[in-house]
C-alpha cells in the first residue's frame, strides 16, 4: 500500500514527516488519525499530493530522524516542490526536482552529523 490511496484526499502517511497513520475500518468507511503521532501536524485532507506516475524519483528517508524529515518537507512546501510520502518513509518527487532534492538532502544532512545521507531508490 502506498501513502496515497485511490480515494482523493485520503492519506495513509503524514504529509510532513512521512510517518504511517493507523487505518481504522468503520464499516464501509476508512478513518485515519487527524494528527500525526510522530510530529503532531494536523492533517488536512485537501492538501495536494503528487499523483503516482511512471516518471518519479523516490528517496528512502527511513534512516533520517524526524526533525530532518520535517525540515526537508517544510523546505519543499516553501518552494512548491510537488511530493508525496509513500510507505516506509519514502519521499517521492517528480524528475524535474531531482537536482534540487539531492542538494537539499545534502544540505540538511550536513547540518546534522547524526543523519547519514539517505539512498535513492531505483
Amino acid at each position: 500500500m502506498s501513502g496515497r490511496s485511490s480515494r482523493p484526499g485520503f492519506r495513509t502517511c503524514c504529509p510532513r514527516c512521512g510517518a504511517p497513520f493507523p487505518i481504522v475500518v468503520r464499516g464501509e468507511w476508512l478513518e485515519t488519525s487527524p494528527r500525526c503521532a510522530e510530529c503532531g501536524v494536523a492533517v488536512r485532507d485537501d492538501s495536494p499530493q503528487l499523483a503516482p506516475s511512471d516518471w518519479e524519483i523516490a528517496y528512502d528517508l527511513s534512516e533520517l530522524p524526524l526533525i530532518v524529515r520535517t525540515a526537508i518537507t517544510a523546505d519543499m512546501i516553501e518552494v512548491r516542490v510537488p511530493f508525496r510520502w509513500d510507505d516506509a518513509l519514502v519521499l517521492v518527487v517528480p524528475p524535474s526536482a531531482e537536482d534540487y532534492m539531492d542538494q537539499l538532502i545534502d544540505d540538511v544532512t550536513a547540518d546534522d552529523p547524526a543523519a547519514d545521507a539517505p539512498g535513492e531508490r531505483p
